[in-house]
């Protein structure tokens, strides 16, 4: 049996059926680039680990509402909630918070929104990426009587203020408040989500039960013997004491739990399950459309195969046709998919891009995320193809 004629008949029989050629070609293609771009994101956002020198034992407390309430995209909480939490619990090497902010850069007629982060200065230092131009935060900043100061991404210097050479030290207004720059972080910085922007949190010395806003957002790194079950276990006690003790004040929370940092987002909530049920459940309905479309077109051929088969071609030949049929509409529809899948993914990662401004979190590229096609994805499409096959 010669493989390359029986590839050269293959090919003139599906020209001849360019009809259903097509058809297939492009379930499978559509097929691969609405589940890649899917994949991506479910990868990124419930499985990817950020890249921190703790790896998994960087950690976030959320919270979760009373059914009815509506909170923000973030589980934050109030100053009281936070040193509760840092002073009553024993599962942590650190506890950290920081409110996510949209703040505006004036300086001179132009003016930018960008995402803004104000943390405790600990904090910052906790990726231990060392800043391209002056320093990071330290806790002098934050003493009373402190000038404010601020710490820019590479891109904000770059675009922002063209590259200056004389940016450190350089005086700036943001939101509307004098800040001296103090720092530029290296490019690809936007820790702890998405952000370009850093100012000192000033925490309050003393904090009462739901005094002020609930605008905390709480990350922090496991001692190196704990699990993240154990200090959610931890940290679900510490808020039923304190919906034991302030109830009227609390009533709208319902519980709070540990997650790993890379669920900060309530968006993910059960993250690994549903990238499970939509990845594989759209595998296979693609892998089902196609097999009854090649069923069909088998019957339609059982004339030509029967003629075949009188004429001397063994069950073997005729078998190796049929796959090397769904063979090259395979190949056919890998290559347009993947084709597809990268404009899909180029066209997320501009949409992600463009996200940003406004009062609330709105989603964005968060600093973790890998959202190309990179090796791994293109060999889950191979095998995925390969079992369509």
């Amino acid at each position: 049996m010669n493989i390359l004629s029986e590839l050269q008949y293959t090919v003139k029989v599906l020209l001849k059926n360019y009809t259903f050629t097509l058809l297939c070609t492009s379930v499978l293609a559509i097929g691969i680039a609405i589940v890649l771009p899917l994949y991506a994101l479910m990868v990124n956002l419930a499985m990817q680990t950020p890249d921190l020198p703790a790896g998994k034992q960087q950690i976030a407390i959320r919270k979760e509402l009373v059914a009815g309430r509506q909170g923000n995209a973030l589980g934050s909480f109030d100053a009281f909630h936070y040193r509760y939490f840092k002073e009553h619990s024993n599962s942590f090497a650190a506890l950290y918070a920081w409110q996510y902010r949209n703040f505006s850069i004036s300086d001179g007629e132009d003016t930018q929104l960008f995402s803004t982060a104000a943390l405790e200065p600990a904090l910052l230092s906790l990726p231990q990426k060392q800043p391209l131009q002056g320093r990071l935060f330290t806790a002098d900043d934050i003493a009373f009587g402190a000038s404010p100061v601020a710490i820019i991404s590479e891109e904000v210097w770059q675009s922002y203020y063209a590259g200056r050479q004389d940016i450190i030290g350089h005086s700036t207004r943001i939101n509307g408040e004098a800040r001296t720059i103090v720092g530029v972080m290296p490019a690809g910085f936007r820790f702890p989500l998405s952000q370009d922007v850093w100012v000192p949190l000033t925490l309050p010395a003393t904090a009462n039960a739901a005094e002020g806003a609930e605008d905390m957002l709480v990350v922090g790194t496991l001692k190196p013997d704990v699990k993240i079950a154990q200090a959610s276990t931890e940290i679900a006690l510490l808020q039923t004491q304190i919906l034991q003790q302030w109830p009227e004040q609390y009533r709208h929370i319902k519980a709070s739990s540990v997650v790993p940092y890379v669920q900060i987002l309530d968006a993910v909530n059960g993250g690994p399950l549903m990238f499970i049920a939509i990845f594989g459940s759209l595998i296979l309905l693609v892998a089902f459309t196609i097999s009854n479309l090649f069923v069909a077109r088998s019957e339609e051929r059982l004339t030509e195969l029967a003629i075949r088969s009188a004429m001397g071609a063994t069950t073997t030949r005729i078998g190796v046709a049929l796959l090397l049929e769904t063979f090259v509409v395979c190949l056919l529809g890998l290559l347009a998919g993947l084709l597809l899948a990268k404009m899909m993914i180029d066209g997320v990662n501009t949409l992600f891009s463009s996200l940003g401004g406004g009062g609330s979190f709105q989603l964005t590229h968060l600093f973790w995320w890998d959202l190309s096609l990179n090796a791994h994805m293109l060999g889950i499409t191979l095998l995925a193809v390969l079992a369509i096959w």
